[in-house]
């Protein structure tokens, strides 16, 4: 009697092996960080054409006012500065350019760490309280780190040093589409929250 041949069990599916897309999610990231850049870049040109109206109109009110000033136009600078580098590096994970995605995010990662320090500098030097000024600390430097955390591991260092990336077929909208529905819901949270604590102090 001859027994019948078993087929092997069916293996694990690694992740070099599942159904992934080929870029890892990158052009879904580039696609957020390319329009909340420009979306940053508007509001801070906007802040900053009203803020020279707004100083040309005051005319001789703002005598003794030099400092002031001059950490205003700071902090407009460098969120102008720091918004063109996030679009940018977006735009660099998307489509090809001069050097590579990861001088991109680089150049991101330093624009970045000086606008904080001059907001916090500015406002420091404002006698803004302590738990304020690290409450922005936080939420100003977290997504850099976590980028650069996140990207300073072995996985992306082959695809974020080559000149282009490739691209998922479906570009990335649908990591995007998957990430703008958690920032939804996350607004609609605190707005819920927001709401209640008002209602409740009327």
């Amino acid at each position: 009697m001859f027994e019948a041949p078993t087929t092997p069990p069916p293996q694990p599916v690694g992740l070099a092996d599942a159904n992934l897309p080929v870029d890892g999610g990158l052009s879904g990231l580039g696609l957020l960080m390319s329009l909340t850049g420009a979306i940053f870049f508007v509001m801070a040109v906007g802040t900053g054409t009203l803020m020279m109206f707004s100083l040309m109109l005051s005319g001789g009110s703002l005598r003794g006012a030099g400092t002031e000033i001059l950490l205003i136009l700071a902090v407009i600078t460098a969120s102008i500065v720091r918004s063109w580098a996030h679009r940018a590096a977006g735009q660099r994970l998307l489509y090809d350019g001069p050097g590579t995605p990861r001088s991109a995010m680089r150049r991101y990662f330093v624009l970045a760490g000086v606008h904080t320090l001059v907001i916090v500098a500015a406002l420091a030097s404002q006698s803004v309280p302590g738990k304020l000024l690290w409450s922005l600390l936080v939420m100003l430097a977290g997504w850099p780190v976590a980028l650069a955390i996140v990207f300073a591991g072995a996985r992306w260092k082959a695809v974020l040093d080559q000149p282009v990336i490739p691209q998922a077929e479906d570009r990335g909208f649908e990591g995007a589409a998957i990430l703008m529905v958690v920032f939804g819901l996350t607004g609609l949270l605190f707005g819920g929250v927001m709401a209640i604590g008002t209602l409740e102090q009327i």
